[in-house]
């Protein structure tokens, strides 16, 4: 099993200018994207959420991602459909995205502090980046706050 020290969370960030909506992508078009227009052997994460808060395997856990830059060697994927600028997750997403990163985070004993949004990675050694991912309408300290005690009700803790 390799090293995974820390879980990222995206969103797909897909937004229509023009019908000033977001679009919710599938995984299979945000994989096709990745091959066609990035030139990626496959999706760049490990886990993708739907719109209906379905959870769809990405790339293996064992394999690395590309999510992001020197950073894919020892962390894990997480990406949710829709634009995180423009509105939340839905109850569904976020609980699919609480769901999966408790599990990873029991499986390869993560600390909930490194549960973080790819706009944090920086933070935690990554180069820097110019995004909000996985929005601003997501609250990542919420989002570890009820990772936390979801992972102490189960018993389990993390790291």
């Amino acid at each position: 099993m390799r090293m995974v020290t820390h879980i990222v969370l995206h969103t797909a960030a897909s937004y229509d200018y023009k019908q000033r909506e977001v679009v919710h992508l599938s995984r299979a078009a945000v994989d096709r994207y990745h091959r066609e227009q990035n030139g990626w052997r496959a999706i760049g994460y490990q886990w993708y959420i739907e719109e209906d808060g379905h959870g769809v395997q990405g790339r293996p856990d064992t394999d690395f991602g590309a999510h992001v830059g020197g950073f894919n060697s020892h962390s894990l994927g997480l990406c949710v459909s829709g634009h995180g600028d423009f509105v939340p997750w839905n109850d569904a997403q976020w609980k699919e995205a609480l769901r999966k990163c408790a599990q990873w985070c029991e499986l390869y004993r993560v600390p909930v502090e490194h549960v973080i949004g790819h706009r944090e990675a920086p933070l935690h050694g990554s180069p820097p980046v110019a995004k909000t991912c996985p929005g601003v309408l997501v609250d990542m300290d919420k989002f570890r706050a009820e990772l936390a005690a979801r992972l102490e009700a189960s018993g389990e803790g993390c790291g």
